[in-house]
């Protein structure tokens, strides 16, 4: 029986043949150690998870059953195996059920991350290699601070989002916008002031050699609630019933607290309804009248609030027609204009007056159209007339009537019958160039 000694291990190794115990001890355990070495050079082994990785250990001589010294495998200096012997250790992967030992090289299956590490093969205490094991993962665990794929911040506010990763090698991140321009290199998206322009869809790249994952973020820029009427008038005969609509438009993910004035008053519930549809960061809100009495032709306000301010769109239901609205651009040929207008009524019209001036002029000229000329069905109504012989600039508004009186005068238009005109459409200026 031989015993082999070194860097603290002892070995028993059982020869084969009839060698006596005495002409075993003739022989030199030091100087058959000696004769050995590893011939095998550091190497870094670079395989995916779940790939195969071999660790080569070539020696200066064949390994037999009549060799007397062992062949001893660390894992970052923790003894795993001796020669194919896998020993006890700590082991929380079960890498003993994945690793098969050969005469000299190991060869690990299933890897995992934790597999990765110093693998080293000694024969005696100064001939070793020591090859380095380096399990690649690609990108994971991507994760985004402050969390959550949407985030809201009001304007001007500082913003930083951070992006990190898993993954080996390292992965690099890049931040995409909207407009999938790169806007930063780096784990970091950092906006020192966030406006409209600079709110939106953002995309966290994390890359390395094995591949790329991707997670997003949308920011909100938080704002007061924006809100517009549908119809800034409502014509609606007594007795009937009436929808005021109103679109609020709103930061993502809040809901703006929203309410109905009549007159500057806040409206009764009795006999009204408050509708609230919401999709996203859009709220269509609506007031149902039914049954309108005389006291219900009035102004309502539409008024949403948040805690950055509030917004409000204004509505007037009327039994008369609401006031002309112009359809198209007006039509010019030589001096002929034509002007088309929609006028809702809730009941037929009965006179509509044209009125217009040249530019300057303190006198309006009053026209009055056949209420033939209005083509229309239900409460919608379409009047088109052709001014002839205009020269420079003018003005011109409409005016309609029906069985309960005058409707406001439309908006002014002011049109130019050789170069452009201007509508003027509630404290908004609208251009349009005339072909």
């Amino acid at each position: 029986m031989k015993v082999l000694c070194f860097a603290g291990f002892a070995r028993v190794r059982r020869q084969a043949g009839a060698r006596s115990e005495e002409d075993d001890n003739t022989l030199s355990d030091q100087g058959d150690s000696e004769n050995v070495t590893v011939i095998s050079k550091t190497e870094i082994i670079r395989a995916p998870v779940g790939g195969l990785a071999s660790l080569p250990c070539t020696l200066s001589v064949a390994v037999t059953p009549e060799s007397n010294f062992a062949v001893v495998w660390l894992k970052n200096d923790v003894t795993i195996g001796i020669d194919g012997t896998i020993l006890e250790f700590d082991d929380p992967t079960d890498l003993r059920k994945r690793i098969n030992f050969g005469a000299g090289p190991i060869t690990i299956e299933d890897l995992r991350p934790e597999d990765s590490g110093n693998y080293t093969c000694r024969v005696t205490e100064s001939s070793f290699v020591t090859h380095v094991l380096d399990v690649q993962v690609k990108p994971n665990n991507v994760t985004i601070s402050p969390s959550g794929s949407h985030l809201i911040a009001k304007k001007g506010e500082h913003v930083q989002v951070t992006c990190s990763a898993s993954g080996n090698p390292t992965p690099e991140i890049k931040w995409y916008d909207k407009t999938e321009a790169l806007v930063r290199d780096g784990p970091v998206l950092d906006i020192p002031a966030i406006e409209h322009k600079t709110a939106g869809r953002y995309a966290c790249h994390a890359i390395n050699s094995l591949g790329k994952e991707v997670r997003h973020v949308t920011i909100t820029l938080k704002h007061k609630p924006d809100v517009k009427a549908r119809k800034e008038w409502v014509s609606a005969a007594l007795g009937g019933n009436a929808d005021l609509v109103c679109d609020i438009h709103h930061s993502r993910g809040e809901t703006p607290r929203v309410e109905w004035l009549k007159n500057d008053a806040r409206v009764s519930d009795m006999g009204r309804q408050s509708l609230h549809e919401e999709k996203e960061h859009n709220t269509k809100a609506t007031l149902r009248l039914v049954q309108l009495q005389q006291d219900d032709f009035a102004k309502y306000t539409c008024r949403a609030e948040n805690d950055i301010g509030s917004s409000e769109a204004t509505i007037t239901v009327t039994d008369t027609p609401a006031p002309a609205h112009l359809v198209t651009a007006p039509s010019v040929n030589k001096n002929n204009v034509t002007l088309t207008w929609s006028v809702e009524s809730s009941s037929p019209l009965d006179d509509i007056e044209l009125r217009y001036k040249k530019d300057q002029a303190k006198e309006w000229e009053n026209l009055k159209l056949s209420v033939n000329s209005a083509v229309g069905q239900d409460t919608m109504f379409f009047i088109k007339h052709t001014l002839s012989g205009l020269e420079g600039k003018h003005h011109a508004v409409l005016l309609t009537k029906n069985s309960r009186g005058w409707s406001p005068a439309s908006n002014n238009i002011v049109f130019n019958s050789s170069e452009y005109f201007v509508h003027t459409y509630s404290a908004s200026v609208r251009y349009f160039t005339i072909n």
